[in-house]
């Protein structure tokens, strides 16, 4: 859920420009948008036992065999939206996520849908940006029905968390057939566990720009470090395509793929679980209504 969320904020940004050979990218959060991003994720995972001490008897007994392989689809509407500049630059925001789904997908092709453990569907999300694009930890607020306080607390946690990432990435200029990297560090909220560190490198170049639309190709290697208590060390890397639409200052649609390896060590046995990841986006501007 969180990437989308965040692409959602980041890629219905900032200035996107363009002469003939140059594209400018600033993908902080820009006042005055009204966009809806809608997004199909299919995750294909496989779970392996490195070192047994005792886990393959308890999931023989649960009727699992290990290696096991799944593959999920998610599919995901969201609506996001930043009001006009106040007289010090800060601009309100909201998100909502409008329709949410998973389904297990069967060796036969068929999809068997998937019970939602949290409600996501209605999710609104509030918070105030500063002029330059970061948010006030403070002003985040989320509204969700049908969710415990449980639920309520950990989706407060994780969106003010999440937030708090927006404006990782600085502004970038691309030059045609240059690549340029950037770096970036990170914390990633999880549920039930101290937040992880995650860094990440992207290596984005300007393909070409042909009737007012920036193809941009970003190839990009990542890794996840847990804290002692987690034990878990993950990485990966992974390969896409954005489309930009110059004039509108908007992107148009993106192709992405990657492949993570994550190592956890528990009291069970060592487990590696590899995950091979396709998402498509696309990003329109919202109906009015």
């Amino acid at each position: 859920m969180l990437r989308p969320l965040l692409l959602c904020l980041a890629l219905s940004a900032g200035p996107v420009w363009a002469a003939t050979d140059i594209v400018e990218l600033d993908y902080r959060p820009q006042p005055n948008r009204d966009q809806v991003l809608e997004s199909v994720v299919e995750v294909r995972t496989t779970v392996r036992v490195l070192e047994d001490r005792g886990i393959m008897a308890k999931a023989q007994a649960q009727a699992v065999v290990f290696p096991f392989t799944t593959t999920l689809q998610q599919r995901q509407t969201l609506h996001a939206t930043t009001g006009a500049p106040a007289a010090d630059g800060s601009y309100g925001m909201t998100l909502e996520v409008v329709a949410q789904g998973s389904a297990l997908k069967l060796p036969d092709g068929r999809e068997q849908a998937l019970p939602v453990k949290v409600p996501l569907q209605g999710l609104k999300v509030r918070g105030t940006l500063t002029a330059d694009g970061h948010i006030v930890p403070a002003s985040v607020e989320t509204e969700v029905e049908n969710a415990t306080p449980q639920q309520r607390e950990m989706l407060q946690q994780l969106m003010t968390a999440m937030m708090q990432q927006i404006p990782s990435w600085e502004p970038v200029q691309l030059r045609r057939g240059e690549t340029v990297p950037q770096h970036l560090k990170m914390t990633m909220p999880v549920p039930g566990m101290k937040p992880l560190d995650m860094q990440m490198t992207a290596h984005q170049r300007l393909l070409d720009v042909h009737d007012g639309v920036a193809e941009i190709d970003m190839v990009y290697t990542l890794s996840l470090q847990g804290d002692d208590a987690v034990a878990l060390q993950a990485g990966g890397s992974g390969h896409g395509t954005l489309n930009y639409d110059v004039a509108t200052q908007t992107m148009m649609s993106s192709v992405s793929e990657a492949t993570i390896t994550f190592v956890t060590d528990t009291h069970d046995g060592k487990l590696q679980i590899e995950t091979a990841t396709r998402q498509q986006q696309t990003m329109r501007p919202a109906q009015k209504r």
